[in-house]
């Protein structure tokens, strides 16, 4: 029943017994997950209540769940910590938590969840070693053949989608072919798990819009295979770890908005990403980012190739005439300016001989005025 515009209280839903898949995705339904645990037989093979309205916390319940291969919770508004007992879902493929070896797509974004990233990360057996674990895909040799008797299930595991690189994928038959964490938009906090650095087949890291703090694991180069990497909207600080270059494949990355500083290692991949990638963090430099570290020396205009010598050198001629120019007018000013002025300040007899030829010259002017405005007077007339 999933992408309808059905909603309602989830708790009034009425389960028929021995379901083996449930799927009510992008609807509208409210109320808490627990309902789900009045489904009986224990033989629930693919649950997905992602993007609804569900809310408060995960039930322990999901634990009677032990058949569960898919669990789909995200873009919901759960919170709390994710109860210890998810950990009996022996063989889910789909989740989170410790001690599930065949896990291969853990998606539990857009919710509310808070705590800190479990440190049991490397035991997702899957995502640390090469090859498929799972043989095949839904249907295939699996030695509880029975689950996939139900044709619709291998219909609803193909339908499932992933975020990668920013866009929605559907990752299709194959689980083995994506290896994926996405646990952005949620309240985590604490310190990235150095553990998650022996994930070393994992293609795509989203730990986006928590509140996150530390240093970015030193050993995330490691992770050869890791094709997107979004650590946006944290808190994390100190120097980007220089293992970081030795991830080839990383086509998509995003460090915006922590509190990184130092320089952005050179010489790697990481300049031909955008400034954008790296903005919001005030003490980061270097290339792609516009401002430069400190002690980087800037090279001066002599230095640079030209095709246009004669200029240069004209150009650097006109600089050497202005500063003698400037030199040359100021030192004129003030012998000019104190040599007139000096003697009139110190000597007093000089002060009235100059008041007084001042006092002359106003009255020559008054009198040559008069006299000239009489002669205009008398032409009129």
């Amino acid at each position: 029943m999933s992408d309808n515009r059905l909603e309602g209280l989830l708790h009034l839903f009425v389960f028929p017994p021995k379901m083996t898949v449930l799927s009510i995705a992008e609807n509208r339904f409210w109320g808490t997950a627990s309902s789900v645990c009045k489904i009986r037989g224990g033989i629930l093979n693919f649950l997905d209540l992602s993007d609804n309205l569900l809310s408060g916390h995960l039930p322990n319940c999901f634990m009677h769940l032990r058949k569960l291969l898919i669990l789909n919770l995200a873009g919901n508004n759960f919170t709390g910590k994710i109860p210890s007992s998810f950990g009996s879902l022996s063989q889910l493929h789909t989740l989170n938590l410790c001690w599930l070896k065949y896990l291969r797509i853990l998606d539990l974004s857009a919710n509310n969840i808070s705590g800190t990233i479990p440190q049991c990360f490397n035991n997702f057996t899957a995502m640390a070693q090469k090859g498929d674990l799972f043989n095949g895909f839904i249907g295939s040799n699996y030695t509880d053949s029975y689950v996939y008797d139900y044709d619709d299930t291998q219909e609803f595991v193909n339908d499932a989608t992933v975020i990668m690189k920013g866009r929605e994928l559907e990752y299709g038959k194959y689980l083995g072919l994506l290896k994926i964490i996405n646990l952005a938009s949620n309240k985590l906090t604490g310190k990235v798990p150095s553990e998650i650095s022996s994930l070393l087949e994992m293609v795509v890291l989203n730990i986006s819009r928590n509140k996150l703090i530390g240093e970015i694991p030193q050993m995330i180069g490691q992770l050869k295979q890791l094709q997107s990497l979004d650590m946006s909207k944290n808190q994390f600080s100190n120097e980007i770890p220089s293992s970081m270059s030795e991830l080839h494949f990383l086509s998509d990355l995003d460090l915006s908005y922590n509190n990184l500083s130092g320089k952005i290692p050179s010489g790697t991949q990481l300049q031909s990403f955008d400034a954008v990638d790296f903005t919001g963090n005030w003490a980061l430099c270097g290339p792609p980012l516009p401002n430069k570290c400190p002690g980087e020396e800037t090279p001066n205009q002599s230095d640079q190739p030209t095709d246009h010598d004669g200029y240069e050198d004209n150009e650097k001629d006109g600089d050497e005439f202005e500063k003698w120019f400037f030199a040359a007018a100021g030192f004129g000013f003030f012998v000019g300016f104190w040599g007139i002025c000096g003697p009139l300040l110190f000597k007093s007899s000089w002060r009235g001989a100059y008041f007084l030829f001042l006092d002359n010259m106003k009255d020559w002017l008054y009198a040559t005025k008069l006299a000239m405005c009489m002669k205009r007077l008398r032409r009129k007339f």
